[in-house]
């Protein structure tokens, strides 16, 4: 969750070497993604579920499920994707990383990538309290430890890292919580320092004794969000300076 947070952290959330390694873009892609942030100002797809036969069906953001067409060209760091969903929108050109977990869509006009995560193919039967609790997890841009209540509610505090840099900033976020199918999204309310997106995602892939296994659309793999008995974040690691709120 930590690189969704900070606009400041926007060039390092993606692994570009390893988008690089894909040359398949001429295969249809085949599943269901959902956006993994919502960012702001730019009017994006909710959801996409692509079929094999070139052909998909786009939620543009209101709900509905709206048939287009796509096409792919190019491979690795030159495939783009043009989508045309019909009457909900015009048909647009992106360019587009593919990975085993996610994709990543940029504006051909410009602006910054936006990521979608892979639902699996059947969802985890999971409860609403169930994903209550509080959580921790590592990731490689720093730590995160978040609380769900049963009133839907989160509060988050996470300590993101500029291993170039070598600095630490601390990330206070309070909101609101929907769950369904497997799809945890957190509404940004108030934040210090200022976030970015106005909401975040989490998939769950699964949940077993070690935790709640979500897709990391940054990294391209699993992480795993360990139970937690409090809020409390490691220090940063030593040689890293402290930001200022």
């Amino acid at each position: 969750m930590i690189r969704r947070l900070l606009p400041s952290l926007l060039a390092l959330i993606i692994p570009r070497a390893a988008f690089a390694a894909s040359d398949d873009a001429g295969v249809a892609l085949s599943g269901t993604y959902v956006l993994s942030q919502c960012p702001n100002n730019i009017q994006t797809f909710d959801r996409i579920v692509f079929k094999n036969d070139w052909t998909c069906l786009i939620d543009p953001g209101d709900g509905r499920s709206v048939p287009g067409k796509y096409q792919l060209t190019g491979a690795g760091d030159s495939a783009t994707m043009t989508i045309d969903p019909s009457s909900a929108m015009p048909p647009a050109t992106y360019g587009i990383w593919r990975l085993d977990h996610s994709f990543w869509l940029t504006p051909a006009s410009g602006g910054e990538p936006i990521g979608y995560s892979l639902l699996p193919p059947h969802p985890p039967n999971l409860n609403f309290d169930q994903i209550v609790g509080t959580f921790f997890c590592r990731e490689r841009a720093g730590y995160n430890a978040f609380q769900i209540t049963p009133d839907h509610k989160f509060h988050s505090r996470a300590i993101a890292l500029d291993s170039d840099a070598h600095t630490a900033q601390e990330i206070d976020v309070d909101g609101t919580v929907t769950y369904a199918n497997g799809i945890i999204t957190y509404f940004n309310k108030h934040s210090t320092p200022s976030v970015a997106g106005k909401f975040n995602r989490d998939v769950i892939i699964r949940r077993d004794n070690a935790g709640i296994w979500v897709v990391d659309t940054f990294e391209n793999t699993l992480l795993c969000e360990i139970p937690a008995n409090s809020l409390d974040l490691p220090p940063p690691p030593p040689g890293y300076s402290q930001i200022p709120k």
